[in-house]
């Protein structure tokens, strides 16, 4: 749930900082910086391509940023600590809720 409503959240931030610049931009201008941002992105990412490293795996390494980050499947204690909910499994494993969940997919998302 928290994460659906971190993305709630950005998406109508999206939507209303989208509207705000229609206002003020031209449509040729809007045009143009698309470009420009999309293009640097696409630079950005060729130039990952080419120096990754073949022996490595993006897939796990972003698992395991996202745990640290998180704290998922790791032990905690205090105000983060997890519930478990008894209502059986899920389709990835246990269904968990943490009590700040909302806030740490919320950061995520921004």
């Amino acid at each position: 749930v928290g994460c659906y409503a971190g993305l709630v959240v950005h998406t109508i931030l999206a939507a209303a900082f989208g509207m705000a610049a229609a206002q003020y931009f031209t449509p040729l201008a809007l045009d143009l910086l698309s470009v420009l941002v999309f293009g640097s992105f696409a630079v950005l990412y060729a130039k990952d391509c080419y120096y990754a490293d073949e022996s490595s795996d993006l897939i796990s390494a972003g698992k395991e940023e996202a745990q640290e980050e998180t704290g998922l499947g790791q032990e905690e204690t205090g105000a983060d600590q997890e519930l478990t909910v008894k209502r059986g499994f899920g389709f990835w494993g246990p269904v968990k809720i943490q009590q700040s969940g909302l806030v740490k997919c919320f950061m995520g998302t921004f």
